[in-house]
């Protein structure tokens, strides 16, 4: 059974917080995609973060070849082999599509071992253009 864990990317501080920080921070994510900062024991003095405040990002369950958790927005660098051939130096986003974390614009699903796949940033601290 799979870890369900989000991480969260905040549009107005412009940071990312991870699942550990959001506990601390008692930020809960709810069913529709939105956040709630739990204050105390009277919920009315709660704070609700629309998506275009704080941005979920799922965990995809899978750890990259230096032992960290990759999630959805994480920009990878990955290597394909097709035909024998070894391909170096891919560099993508990991999106949820089609039911399977992909790595987009490639739609290349990925896999539960991955020895070569390297988590290099996140779409909103280093855009893939930068990267390229």
């Amino acid at each position: 059974m799979r870890k369900i864990k989000f991480r969260a990317w905040s549009v107005g501080k412009n940071r990312m917080f991870s699942c550990e920080q959001m506990v601390e921070d008692q930020l809960t994510l709810l069913p529709d995609g939105r956040f709630i900062n739990v204050s105390g024991d009277d919920t009315s003095l709660s704070i609700i973060f629309d998506r275009d405040r704080m941005i979920p990002m799922m965990f995809t369950g899978l750890i990259d070849k230096n032992g960290k958790e990759i999630y959805e927005g994480d920009i990878v660098k990955w290597r394909s082999i097709h035909n024998k051939r070894v391909t170096d130096g891919h560099i993508d986003a990991v999106e949820f599509t089609s039911g399977y974390w992909n790595l987009t614009p490639w739609i290349h699903e990925l896999y539960s071992t991955h020895d070569d796949i390297e988590v290099i940033g996140n779409i909103y601290e280093n855009p893939i253009d930068e990267k390229a």
